[in-house]
């Protein structure tokens, strides 16, 4: 399986990691690997996660994953 980032995601992701940059560079790293972390399990398990609601295709699924900090 390949694994595509849309520009639309990507433009998303970059803007997340910049609006979190600015209190907290750390954990705007950290939350920017731990999606591309996320995304990739999907090369070996690419039926994870729930089936995306919003679209008519069983084969696309949404992948959930809490993200939280303490600190830098």
């Amino acid at each position: 399986m390949i694994i595509e980032f849309t520009a639309y995601v990507v433009h998303q992701i970059e803007d997340t990691v910049r609006f979190i940059s600015v209190d907290k560079p750390g954990a705007a790293r950290k939350w920017a690997k731990s999606v591309k972390r996320s995304v990739m399990k999907l090369t070996e398990f690419p039926y994870i996660g729930r089936i995306a609601p919003e679209f008519a295709d069983e084969n696309i699924h949404e992948l959930l994953s809490p993200f939280t900090t303490q600190s830098d």
